[in-house]
């Protein structure tokens, strides 16, 4: 019954277990004969939106079969407008349906329809006549299956192609899954959910111990973090700790008259000592806008830049920086640590009168 019992789920996971279906109206068609009815009403249980035939036969066709089914040569997919127009004729003989109870009418014909239900879905296993019979159960044909098996083994045939073992076994668990999928549709916390149904005590160990090896890996990946997340608090806690030891900068005037053996800007070298207290970096930035006022100020008060400061460093700023430094003797044109000290130093020199260019002229540019 393993075969049964895979094909099941399988097409249950697929397909769905259905509802068994309302025989009421089934039973009335067949009372009156009207056959033609009767396999609409089977094919609308179904949800098969496409035209179909019934051909009574008296002699002829299939001579083993009481029942087949006329497919088209290429089956159109399932819900499309192509499979909504194409044609299926359904055959069935006329002793059959006069002479045969009414389960086992209805599951033939029933059988017909899942074959449609598998060909419109190119379904790997549509060629599988036991998978055709178990596709009927599923779609609420189960109990009329077991009453038509039940029947027909008593005068030694069977209802399709499965025994009478094989449909009690799949119709009840059809019943099984049946009542799995309402309870978690009521959102019981008894209910499993459907996967756990098909697990074997195997699959259940296996599955067990790769939770509980996820966990374990989790859990030592959390304490390895947290211990290299606490390793970095302490570190920075030490930085912080080590800045705040540092001294604070002096201000700018005062490094200016630390500097041993100082001598005029205007001279021609500045000694090694000098040299080494002016190769730390600026304390004004020029790509801060109070910074760069400042800065601008100086150059406005020695006469480098003609128009008032603005806080934009731009090309008119730089050509007055420029030309401090040729004033100043320092070699370059990078703003940094030595031409710093030497812009705000109060010995500055101040701009020649062959630099000075004209205060009027276009907007500012510096």
């Amino acid at each position: 019954m393993d075969e049964i019992s895979d094909w099941t789920h399988d097409l249950a996971r697929r397909l769905h277990v259905r509802a068994p279906v309302e025989t009421t109206e089934l039973q009335k068609l067949f009372a009156a004969e009207d056959f033609a009815g009767l396999v609409g009403a089977i094919k609308r249980s179904f949800g098969l939106e496409l035209k179909m035939e019934l051909g009574r036969v008296k002699s002829g066709g299939c001579p083993t079969a009481p029942a087949w089914i006329k497919l088209p040569e290429f089956m159109p997919l399932y819900g499309t407008e192509a499979f909504r127009r194409t044609t299926v004729r359904v055959f069935i003989r006329e002793e059959f349906m006069r002479w045969m109870p009414f389960p086992t009418l209805v599951s033939a014909i029933a059988h017909e329809m899942a074959h449609v239900v598998l060909e419109s879905r190119w379904d790997p296993l549509r060629e599988n006549e036991k998978v055709v019979d178990l596709t009927a159960m599923l779609f609420g044909f189960s109990e009329l299956y077991f009453q038509g098996a039940t029947y027909q083994a008593g005068r030694g045939n069977t209802v399709g192609y499965l025994s009478l073992q094989e449909v009690r076994y799949a119709a009840s668990l059809m019943a099984k899954l049946r009542r799995a999928s309402r309870q978690a549709e009521r959102g019981s916390k008894f209910s499993a959910p459907y996967f756990l149904t098909r697990l074997r005590p195997r699959q259940v160990v296996t599955g067990v111990l790769a939770v509980v090896g996820l966990i374990i890996a989790l859990a030592i990946a959390g304490r390895s973090f947290e211990g290299a997340r606490q390793a970095n608090r302490q570190q920075g806690a030490e930085n912080v700790a080590q800045e705040e030891r540092k001294p604070a900068d002096a201000p700018l005037s005062a490094q200016v008259e630390a500097v041993p053996n100082s001598v005029p800007l205007g001279s021609e070298a500045i000694t090694t000592s000098i040299a080494s207290a002016l190769s730390s970096a600026p304390t004004h930035n020029v790509n801060r806008t109070e910074d760069v006022r400042a800065i601008q100020e100086r150059l406005f008060e020695l006469g480098y830049l003609l128009k008032k400061p603005d806080g934009f460093w731009g090309p008119r700023s730089q050509q007055a920086l420029h030309d401090f430094r040729l004033s100043a003797k320092l070699v370059g044109d990078s703003w940094d640590r030595k031409v710093e000290i030497a812009l705000f130093d109060p010995a500055s020199p101040r701009a020649m009168p062959q630099l000075r260019r004209s205060r009027t002229g276009s907007a500012p540019q510096q």
